[in-house]
């Protein structure tokens, strides 16, 4: 690959960063931190409920609001929850192999990606701008695997027509 579409995709991958770090915290931060101390007494309490270690019990919530509610809001914030934790973590199955040729390798990559993902949720739940959430770390995962898996295609393919 030619030195200036390595500093592009060095670019996409730097923006990707700033927008995850956006979405998974300062969107937050915002409502949260202006009235941090309305929060402060009862901060172990809200540790205790945003966390989740059953795995599948969110997606199982969710896929129940697909079926039971007539709520479109309900029915649309289910839909960009699932979505959102796959989709949006599908750059980084792309990025993190270019970027770093020991997680070429999935077993590696795959540990990698659920400790990076790990880190986040236990940020997001100390912190309290967002929830602990054994399923977003089992979606997310998976996004990333897909990603890995275009990527591994992509470099298929273009070895393949040089």
């Amino acid at each position: 690959m030619k030195p200036g579409q390595k500093r592009i995709l060095a670019l996409l991958f730097a923006a990707y960063v700033l927008v995850m770090l956006w979405l998974l915290y300062g969107q937050r931060a915002r409502i949260i931190f202006p009235s941090a101390d309305a929060y402060y007494g009862d901060y172990l309490v809200r540790l205790k409920q945003n966390y989740n270690l059953i795995p599948f019990k969110t997606v199982l919530a969710f896929v129940r609001r697909f079926n039971n509610s007539n709520s479109a809001y309900l029915v649309r914030h289910a839909f960009i929850n699932l979505a959102g934790n796959i989709v949006l973590f599908v750059p980084l199955g792309v990025f993190l192999p270019y970027f770093f040729p020991k997680l070429r390798r999935f077993r590696f990559f795959a540990a990698m990606t659920a400790a990076i993902i790990t880190a986040v949720e236990l940020l997001q739940w100390i912190t309290l701008l967002g929830s602990a959430d054994i399923d977003d770390l089992i979606l997310n995962v998976f996004g990333a695997s897909i990603g890995f898996a275009i990527g591994k295609i992509w470099i298929w393919k273009r070895m393949k027509t040089e």
